[in-house]
């Protein structure tokens, strides 16, 4: 199976776009074998003709390293190779943004976070997860689109 190739460095700035070449999907069919291809193939072109002229947008706050850039430089290339219309762009900004983003990721999943004490580091999180439930007695909000789900 080839490699997909690599992302296009980002430029630095606020916003940029990382640039992703789509990766041919048949590479994909000796794996998952004839039927599931054509399966994929098929999802797909129903899938582009429901998204109609939009476009599927990623947004992260890197190009490479860690395990979200990491799955995008793949996955952003099948999704292209499949015809799909896909955007992957990189946001930066101060410590202070990125605490707000951690913030609401977190509690859109349902994590709490210390507020206080030794900052949060991914050996850490086990002692920051709380039970929803233990927060009130009440689950979290779910999240759709950006807002609470009704």
């Amino acid at each position: 199976m080839t490699e997909p190739a690599a992302p296009q460095a980002p430029k630095p700035g606020p916003l940029h776009e990382v640039l992703v070449p789509g990766t041919p999907i048949a590479v994909l069919e000796p794996a998952i074998g004839t039927e599931r291809y054509e399966r994929l193939l098929t999802a797909a072109a129903r899938f582009r003709d429901r998204l109609g002229r939009r476009t599927i947008w990623n947004v992260n706050s890197t190009a490479v390293g860690g395990g979200v850039a990491e799955m995008l430089q793949v996955l952003v290339g099948y999704i292209a190779g499949l015809d799909i219309a896909v955007r992957w762009m990189v946001i930066g900004g101060d410590p202070e943004f990125f605490a707000i983003t951690k913030r609401l990721h977190t509690q859109a999943l349902g994590i709490t976070l210390r507020t206080t004490g030794p900052s949060v580091t991914s050996a850490g999180r086990r002692g920051n997860r709380r039970s929803p439930r233990s927060a009130g007695g009440r689950p979290p909000r779910r999240w759709a689109c950006g807002r609470p789900a009704r």
